[in-house]
């Protein structure tokens, strides 16, 4: 569907284009759902890390993407605590809406940061249903540090607390993705 009918081809070029790079080293992608996105970063990136809590996705991404030096992929939620047990809530209509929810939960997933890495991203892609701002929270020395563009879905209830504490880091919107995502940028 992403490469056939969707503009998640498009969307990749369009993201790494952002970094001003002919070919960036890393991204940081998380919502790895089944592989569409990470296997379409391959394309462009030399590195790919993404995240993906819910198992089933989780195995269906393993066997979606066969480039094992080039990609790690981690069955896990981006947070703003490494090492907590978050509740997650797989939904019943949207195999890529699954999301950390105080609702009865499906199942409970390991939460990483970005800054525990310790790596130099060129870019965070978060599509995480509403934990956006947690995992930009968990990054807040990578993104003082090391300047990633960031892409992030942002649903509307949380727009202004993730401006807010993104602005802290020097970062402003710059464009909107055909996919509805924001990119920000780190402008001096």
């Amino acid at each position: 569907h992403m490469h056939q009918k969707g503009n998640g081809p498009s969307v990749c070029l369009d993201v790494k284009n952002f970094t001003g790079k002919s070919r960036p080293e890393l991204i940081i992608q998380a919502g790895g759902n089944c592989g569409m996105f990470p296997m379409e970063y391959l394309r462009w990136f030399n590195r790919v890390i993404t995240f993906e809590p819910d198992p089933i996705n989780f195995n269906c991404l393993i066997k979606n993407c066969n480039a094992p030096n080039e990609l790690t992929a981690v069955m896990g939620v981006l947070g703003n605590n490494a090492g907590e047990m978050v509740p997650v809530r797989r939904s019943k209509k949207n195999i890529g809406a699954t999301h950390v929810s105080k609702a009865p939960p499906t199942f409970h997933s390991l939460t990483f940061t970005i800054d525990s890495l310790n790596l130099k991203p060129d870019v965070i892609h978060l599509d995480i249903e509403g934990y956006e701002l947690q995992a930009l929270k968990g990054a807040a020395k990578t993104l003082k540090n090391h300047n990633p563009v960031l892409i992030c879905e942002i649903k509307s209830d949380m727009r202004f607390l993730v401006w807010e504490f993104i602005k802290r880091y020097g970062y402003k919107e710059t464009a909107v993705l055909s996919n509805g995502d924001f990119v920000f940028e780190k402008r001096g």
